[in-house]
């Protein structure tokens, strides 16, 4: 209906890919390039929580850039909901 986004899935893109599907992580980098302070062991974390659009932005930069594959940083949030008392 003209909002339909196609979904493709891992194995579709790696067989495009001819096999293969690299991932980097460079992630911290480019949030850092952007402003980010990311020198807490729960950097990923604060940033989804302080500044969520900075997330978006970055991943939106990496699909502008070509990247096919797009990994959450939502990695720390468990451990962050015991450390509430930091982020406020």
């Amino acid at each position: 209906m003209g909002n339909e986004k196609e979904t493709t899935s891992l194995e579709d893109l790696i067989e495009k890919a001819g096999g293969c599907a690299v991932l980097d992580g460079g992630f911290a980098m480019q949030v850092e390039r952007h402003g980010a302070v990311i020198n807490d062991p729960l950097w990923s974390a604060l940033c989804l929580i302080k500044d969520p659009n900075l997330i978006k932005r970055v991943h939106l930069e990496y699909l502008e850039a070509g990247a096919d594959i797009l990994v959450t940083s939502s990695y720390q949030g468990r451990a962050t909901m015991h450390r509430q008392d930091r982020m406020t």
